[in-house]
């Protein structure tokens, strides 16, 4: 099943949807003459998109709302919809600030608006409960490239604290005698000890 299809699933299922890494505005052009629907690149400046939204499903004039509060403008778009469906595309969930949250989650509540986004970076905390509404498209893609750059970050905090115990061990066993050849042995030694722990980390980590 394609990402049409998928987000056609779900919209049938009345479900908000997103998407990891993706631009979402393909599905929104595709989309646009099957339901009633508007596309935001992001979802603030909250007040800038709100106009946005109204003038794309009434033709007001963008210089007439300007003149409304964030309320006024929340209320009129529920006015203007009565009981149609609109299909709210927009990218960037991560830049969603508290207010727009509070705003969007709102809409949400109502039974005919729906959300199409998607989200690139991490988000901030206070997004996380409004993100639990949404059915992640892509799950397994996510899950993947989380999982890469955990274990990449892992292997470098590996190698950091291997390092670290690399120069202890040297610095220890210098101070009780230095030469040559035991700088040498012991540079060994402090080499070997210092994979043992790497190795150690690995296993322990199940990386």
């Amino acid at each position: 099943m394609n990402n049409i299809d998928k987000i056609i699933t779900q919209l049938q299922a009345k479900n908000n949807i997103i998407f990891y890494n993706k631009d979402i505005y393909p599905y929104y052009r595709e989309l646009k003459s099957t339901y009633n629907c508007v596309y935001l690149n992001e979802p603030i400046p909250l007040k800038a998109q709100l106009i946005n939204i109204i003038n794309k499903i009434t033709g007001q004039k963008k210089s007439k709302l300007n003149q409304l509060t964030i309320t006024q403008l929340k209320e009129l778009l529920i006015q203007k919809l009565t009981y149609k469906k609109l299909i709210i595309f927009f990218n960037h969930f991560e830049r969603l600030t508290q207010r727009a949250i509070d705003v969007y989650e709102y809409l949400n509540s109502l039974e005919n608006i729906i959300y199409v986004a998607s989200f690139n970076n991490k988000f901030k905390k206070e997004a996380y409960f409004f993100f639990k509404k949404f059915k992640l498209i892509n799950q397994k893609e996510y899950e993947e490239k989380f999982k890469k750059d955990e274990i990449n970050v892992t292997y470098a905090l590996y190698l950091i604290i291997s390092t670290f115990c690399f120069i202890m061990y040297l610095k220890i066993a210098l101070s009780l005698y230095l030469n040559t050849a035991f700088f040498a042995v012991t540079s060994i030694g402090a080499l070997w000890f210092a994979l043992i722990i790497f190795r150690t980390f690995i296993y322990a980590g199940g990386k």
